[in-house]
């Protein structure tokens, strides 16, 4: 068969209504929290057992991204996605939710799951993560446990360091002499994009805090 005529035999009536049904399925199973896509194609594959192969793989890829989809019901509306790939639409789309624009939210969580299937994001997790860590401002803390676990933890640093020589100082990127420097401990923390971790050293015997 050609490729016109493997599209035609899917676009068949009885097809397009194993597509309908199974989006239904999967959007109303993927709107329960808990329920992943991967659940919904388990539960409802065997009402695939004695369907033809094209109808098969019809139905079961549209349960899936049916699924996919429903997440973003009680993401948006619970605040509790219904599926892992759902979790960054609780970000947007309950905020939206609250402000009385839930089906706004829900509209374009639809036509991003209509588009979405063979989109590409790439997600720039290095300059986030550094994002994060120097968004950590917290100069001065206390740490509330017993000395043997102050111990267990210096025993770890150094194993940790026997095995991956040279790790800790690429982790701590930035040393400041004396807590008398907190203008430049503050510089480095808001204006060197370089630095991973600033620590200031206090104490004669160059103690790390």
């Amino acid at each position: 068969m050609t490729g016109l005529e493997h599209l035609l035999a899917a676009l068949t009536p009885v097809n397009m209504a194993f597509a309908l049904f199974g989006v239904a399925a999967g959007t109303i199973i993927g709107a329960i929290p808990g329920l992943t896509a991967t659940m919904a194609v388990a539960v409802l594959v065997p009402l695939t057992f004695a369907m033809p192969t094209a109808s098969a793989l019809i139905l079961m890829g549209a349960i899936y991204t049916g699924a996919i989809y429903g997440g973003a019901y009680s993401a948006i509306l619970l605040n509790t996605p219904g599926t892992p790939s759902a979790i960054a639409t609780t970000f947007d789309g309950y905020p939206l939710a609250k402000k009385g624009d839930g089906d706004l939210a829900i509209t374009i969580a639809c036509l991003a799951s209509v588009t979405g299937g063979d989109r590409e994001v790439t997600v720039p997790a290095d300059r986030i993560n550094l994002d994060f860590v120097l968004g950590n401002k917290v100069m001065v803390g206390t740490v509330n446990a017993a000395p043997s676990d102050f111990r267990s933890g210096v025993d770890d640093l150094i194993k940790a360091e026997a095995l991956f020589p040279g790790w800790l100082s690429q982790l701590l990127t930035t040393p400041i002499a004396g807590l008398e420097n907190f203008e430049e401990m503050i510089r480095q923390l808001t204006e060197n994009p370089d630095a991973i971790k600033v620590y200031v050293e206090v104490g004669g015997n160059g103690a790390r805090t």
